[in-house]
């Protein structure tokens, strides 16, 4: 970055702080929006929202006494009795 590039920054740093908060959120989005940032959260969201619908059943949840019987089993099956 050259002086006259700093002085740019500057000047529009300057102009910014005069601007409100809303006015200032709004570039914010727009910058982001030209960099794909925005489509990236979007997808991570869709992402998570697609791995949540993998785990839900039309079961009810398991019992605090299936759970148990689950983990005596496991261990039963790895150390033996």
């Amino acid at each position: 970055m050259d002086s006259r590039d700093a002085i740019n920054r500057a000047a529009i740093l300057q102009a910014l702080r005069d601007w409100t908060d809303a006015e200032r959120l709004e570039l914010i989005q727009n910058i982001l929006g030209m960099t794909g940032v925005n489509a990236t959260l979007e997808l991570r969201a869709a992402t998570f929202a697609h791995a949540r619908s993998l785990l839900k059943t039309d079961r009810p949840p398991p019992t605090d006494e299936e759970v148990q019987m689950w983990l005596d089993t496991r261990c039963i099956e790895r150390y033996g009795s």
